[in-house]
């Protein structure tokens, strides 16, 4: 299969997955995700902070049948975002929380290429 994937690397095949339609208001116990974020509703949440979530990308995903990993969102801060009295508070502890996700991934990303450089490269076997 990896042939088959730089191949269509290769013909430009490939595109970027478009951002589905905003569903409706999730229930207790749903997930959403917002690229690599995951949050799992354990408190309900209004309409105005669902519509909030949905403007700012966040949509409602079956995880039983997504292959995709995604990075969980702390239950704490989950709580913070859930119960902020008004948007603008609401937007705050959002930044906080997707500016947090995104410097994981970047320290993750900074490990792994490190890693790639830092194997051991195979010695040729000696010559007798």
């Amino acid at each position: 299969m990896k042939i088959i994937d730089i191949f269509r690397t290769w013909l430009g095949i490939r595109k970027p997955r478009q951002l589905l339609p905003p569903g409706k208001k999730p229930v207790v116990g749903s997930n959403i995700v917002r690229e690599q974020a995951r949050i799992h509703l354990k408190y309900p949440i209004s309409n105005e902070q669902w519509a909030r979530f949905s403007q700012l990308g966040w949509r409602v995903v079956d995880m039983r049948t997504t292959r995709r990993h995604y990075r969980k969102v702390d239950d704490s801060a989950v709580r913070a975002l859930v119960n902020t009295p008004n948007l603008i508070e609401f937007d705050k502890v959002h930044h906080v929380i997707v500016s947090g996700i995104e410097r994981e991934i970047q320290i993750e990303e900074q490990r792994k290429k490190r890693k790639r450089r830092s194997k051991p490269r195979s010695k040729p076997p000696a010559s007798q």
